[in-house]
């Protein structure tokens, strides 16, 4: 049997949740259904299924592809998308250390920060980040993430990981008196992916003044919010201060690619530069050419459209129509741009039992909208590039749905 992630076996293979067409913003299922994707295939697709740039970009290497690795060795398309992407990012100084995923991304994040700590002679080991974070599901990544993953069933426990309230300003200063010597690093999603929740700016400030008087790094998550997804290429360019290192995956192909680069500013590469030190980190796939390829055609793409004014327009739209569903049906609201959340909680109007987990997906696909289930509640992330016309239609299944919700819950 083919094992799906994320699920029970008695759940796997079923017809209502196995896609077998993508296009442009809809999806379609092996059981007949049509879906709206509201999830920007878990927020992978920012630019819509079957992007013409992409496609063009993949299909002229796949024909010729040779088989490149960045073990002790190069490619041109590799040195063309550092070039191309760091000019975007307007960081050419900067260096480019490709991956294969978001959850390997932040592995070497992890270990680039540790080894730079010990190339300067400093002795920190510790590695801080948000509870209720998800930073991906390899050992380093688990441990870093702040949200239950079932760590301890694979010893993904550490006492140099330590997690932090959200929005505790207090928490975070008293951590940094006692153990502010000690770290390494710390790692920051934007928002958080799960449940749409956006960092604090006073918990930013009481970090950003820590890291002067302690010296150690900052790292962006941007694998979710880059790309875009809150208006910039990069949502952490919205901080008062830079962060040290920015992680970049999902959008970065577009979702065809397995593929994730760390950009790492040039003052901590130039340590390993100046010392001449080997970076111990290494992934055959990283970096292929089909990966870059796509990486490639995202550029050509971003090249050729206004991809902020169309961010603008939807996002506006996008806050209008949710602000609206949510005094509707009586719905919480949060998130920030185009990663947005609709929660119940402890809502009465409607029967929300129904709507946990992935039968709270089920309800929604079969109503014409794919959405990501969240913790009582769902969050909306659509495509950057979507029509008003298709958000429209979306909205009206929204709305359809939470209706005849509210209609059973009245009965």
């Amino acid at each position: 049997m083919l094992w799906e992630f994320l699920v029970p076996p008695s759940q796997m293979g079923q017809a209502a949740r196995t896609v077998v067409e993508a296009r442009d913003y809809q999806l379609t299922f092996a059981d007949g259904t049509k879906a709206i994707d509201l999830t920007s295939g878990l927020w992978n697709v920012n630019f819509g299924y079957g992007n013409p740039f992409v496609a063009e970009r993949i299909e002229k290497v796949i024909r010729e592809c040779h088989y490149a690795t960045l073990f002790r060795s190069s490619h041109p398309a590799a040195h063309e998308v550092a070039e191309r992407l760091l000019a975007h990012l307007d960081m050419s100084e900067a260096a480019l250390v490709f991956s294969t995923s978001g959850s390997a991304l932040n592995d070497v994040m992890v270990k680039l920060a540790l080894q730079w700590n010990s190339l300067l002679g400093r002795h920190a080991r510790t590695v801080v980040s948000i509870q209720g974070s998800y930073h991906g599901m390899t050992l380093n990544s688990m441990k870093l993430s702040g949200e239950n993953l079932g760590q301890a069933v694979y010893g993904a426990h550490s006492a140099n990981f330590v997690h932090l309230p959200l929005d505790d300003v207090e928490a975070w200063k008293q951590f940094f008196q006692t153990r502010g010597n000690t770290v390494a690093l710390v790692v920051l999603e934007p928002v958080l992916g799960s449940g749409a929740i956006p960092l604090s700016n006073d918990v930013l400030n009481v970090i950003f003044e820590a890291r002067k008087q302690y010296g150690f790094l900052i790292g962006a998550d941007e694998v979710a919010m880059g790309l875009y997804r809150l208006g910039t290429i990069a949502a952490s360019f919205d901080w008062k201060e830079s962060a040290d290192l920015l992680g970049f995956s999902k959008g970065l192909t577009n979702g065809t690619a397995a593929s994730s680069v760390l950009v790492v500013s040039n003052t901590v590469a130039e340590v390993f530069i100046q010392q001449d030190s080997v970076f111990m980190h290494g992934e055959t796939q990283a970096g292929s050419p089909v990966a870059c390829a796509a990486i490639l055609g995202v550029l050509d793409f971003l090249d050729s459209a206004n991809i902020q004014e169309q961010y603008h327009q939807l996002e506006s739209r996008v806050s209008l129509d949710l602000e609206h569903l949510a005094r509707k049906y009586h719905l919480s609201r949060r998130g920030m741009g185009l990663f947005q959340y609709l929660g119940w909680g402890d809502a009465d109007s409607f029967e929300s039992d129904a709507l946990s987990g992935s039968l709270g997906a089920d309800y929604f696909r079969s109503r014409g909208i794919s959405i990501q289930p969240s913790l009582e509640g769902i969050q909306i992330i659509p495509a950057i590039t979507m029509p008003i016309s298709i958000w429209d239609e979306a909205v009206r299944n929204l709305h359809a749905a939470f209706e005849e919700l509210t209609t059973r819950g009245t009965k």
